[in-house]
């Protein structure tokens, strides 16, 4: 199926690098081929990963081919290798960058994008959408900050990580389980609200004006009159979940316990404290491999390095 989000290349085109160049660079997409004239020994020198594609023979008869990468990244790549600085764009579509950084991580190229690479997360950041392509772009160039925010928004605010928004870009290692396992540890943690709350009234009486706990019996069934409401009595499943972390929470959070009558001190109790969010977004750190790899790659390519 075609990619809505992908710009046609051009077709059949020779695109001249290296005025003087001695080999074809040649990269095919389905029927379309495009033809780049590059500096062989430029290439060979600055793209040193291409050698364990292609024969000396094939770099002797002066034209190599690369299947399936977008030409536009392609052609980014060799004028930077070129020196062709003046032919840069000075900002990137997400998925221009993020075919980019596809090819970066494939040919370990992204520390060439130094020079440009803050410029263009500019565009990027106060974003919604293309959530699992900025993560991946952030992964590659090193960008800390970017991948955490992104890390923590489908933990917490995404309904589910196995949407299409996020399966249909590429997932560093290790990143899609983390996230479903602490978007998992999210919901479970704010599911055992009630379950603690009850164990709270049979362990402890929450009322001193009553001498049979009447008022626990009457928090209780406040409680389940509240979840029924909300739509989570009986709670549900962890995996039937639909609901992002956040609107679980903000559903609690809702949910009014009242006691017996007035002047009790067990009246209009908050199930979920305000700071239950807070507190959950503080569990959820990134793991240190993760943070030592982000560092790895923020020193390759400019990008501020984080303590986290």
């Amino acid at each position: 199926m075609e990619d809505p989000f992908r710009k046609p290349s051009p077709q059949g085109s020779v695109i001249r690098i290296d005025p003087c160049g001695d080999l074809r660079f040649k990269i095919t997409q389905k029927d379309n081929e495009v033809v780049f004239i590059v500096c062989s020994k430029t290439l060979r020198r600055s793209w040193k990963s291409l050698e364990w594609y292609h024969s000396p023979q094939e770099w002797t008869h002066g034209a190599i081919q690369m299947p399936f990468h977008n030409t536009d990244a392609v052609a980014i790549i060799l004028r930077i290798i070129h020196s062709q600085f003046a032919n840069i764009p000075e900002a990137l579509d997400v998925m221009d960058f993020y075919d980019l950084a596809l090819l970066t991580h494939k040919f370990d190229l992204a520390h060439l994008l130094r020079p440009w690479a803050k410029r263009w997360f500019q565009k990027m950041e106060d974003m919604n959408s293309f959530v699992g392509e900025r993560l991946w772009i952030a992964w590659e160039l090193g960008h800390c900050n970017l991948f955490t925010k992104l890390v923590r928004q489908v933990i917490f605010e995404r309904a589910s990580p196995a949407q299409p928004e996020y399966t249909r870009a590429l997932m560093p290692i290790g990143v899609h389980d983390f996230i479903d396992r602490a978007r998992r540890d999210a919901i479970s943690l704010l599911l055992m609200t009630p379950c603690n709350f009850i164990r709270h009234l049979l362990t402890s009486r929450r009322c001193f004006r009553e001498s049979n706990n009447e008022c626990d019996r009457y928090m209780t069934e406040s409680m389940v009159q509240s979840l029924t409401v909300m739509g989570l009595y009986p709670l549900p499943p962890i995996h039937q979940v639909k609901m992002s972390v956040f609107e679980l929470y903000s559903k609690l959070a809702l949910v009014e316990v009242r006691g017996k009558g007035y002047m009790h001190t067990c009246e209009s109790i908050k199930m979920v404290p305000e700071s239950a969010m807070a507190d959950l977004g503080r569990l959820f750190t990134i793991p240190a491999v993760m943070k030592h790899q982000l560092n790895e790659r923020a020193e390759k390519t400019g990008m501020p390095t984080n303590d986290f």
